[in-house]
């Protein structure tokens, strides 16, 4: 894990530059907890992953920082550097938890408060930019997604897009987006991308590729439980699973044809109805 210097170098940096991005521009207050005090709570209240102990601390850090609209849980952790020559890389696992007050009254079947019913799950691997990456990941959120259309049809390498606004052109790089909505075999759906990224993870006999094998375990006993937040038959949502595309053409003005340039994971495959968003207009 990494250092006490080195995890405030991250909050101060991070904090300024999503600062400087909303600026004047909108009204975000963002909470980013520097104390021992603060720290401690959230190593004994931590959000990492799918367990029941995880789910039920939820309210606790809901009501410890105030009652936020957004709640984001980062674990971040560096790989050992078997020389002073090495680039030094990253590993985080994020969950998030958002729109508190649309699950206030809703139930879970002890009759407790649904806390996490729209809590989502981040991992990512082999990061060198660490500030870039969170804050990317960030920015994209609190700008809203900003869907341009949907998956329509996919042969091979090429994925067809139905679009819903025009706000692109040739060679733009777009991104795929894995959703998962239960009212329309999404609970299905992640089970059986878990599944391939378990498989795919066994051969990874380092601690990280373990723990994530664990953290996918946990999240794939959840969903075929139907615990926690995956009780809920409504939920809809995406995780770091997703892939991008290149603009190769634009038919009437209605479907985009792309390319697959890129499986963010290689054991996840495009799906017919995802959404996709603008990458970069490069």
């Amino acid at each position: 894990a990494l250092s006490d210097d080195e995890l405030s170098s991250i909050r101060i940096n991070f904090e300024s530059m999503m600062l400087g991005e909303f600026f004047d521009i909108d009204k975000y207050e963002i909470i980013i907890p520097h104390s021992n005090e603060g720290i401690d709570f959230l190593n004994s209240y931590h959000l990492l992953d799918f367990s029941d102990e995880s789910f039920s601390n939820v309210k606790e850090n809901y009501m410890r920082f105030n009652k936020p609209n957004h709640i984001y849980y980062i674990n971040i952790y560096k790989y050992h550097k078997d020389n002073e020559y090495e680039i030094t890389k990253y590993f985080y696992n994020i969950m998030y938890w958002g729109e508190f007050t649309r699950y206030l009254n809703t139930k879970i079947n002890d009759g407790a408060m649904n806390w996490g019913t729209n809590g989502e799950y981040f991992s990512q691997v082999d990061i060198t930019e660490i500030e870039e990456e969170l804050y990317n990941k960030f920015r994209s959120r609190l700008n809203s997604r900003g869907d341009i259309g949907n998956v329509s049809r996919i042969k091979d390498n090429i994925i067809y897009i139905k679009l819903n606004n025009l706000k692109i052109k040739k060679n733009m790089l777009l991104q795929g987006i894995t959703e998962y909505d239960f009212k329309n075999k999404g609970r299905e759906h992640r089970i059986y991308d878990l599944t391939q990224a378990i498989k795919f993870l066994q051969s990874n006999n380092d601690s990280i590729g373990q723990s994530q094998i664990k953290n996918f375990h946990n999240e794939k006993n959840s969903l075929e439980q139907r615990t926690g937040f995956n009780s809920n038959n409504g939920r809809v949502f995406s995780t770091n699973f997703n892939y991008d595309l290149r603009v190769v053409d634009i038919l009437d003005d209605t479907t985009a044809i792309t390319k697959l340039v890129e499986l963010n994971y290689p054991y996840v495959n495009p799906r017919v109805g995802n959404p996709v968003i603008i990458k970069s207009k490069d």
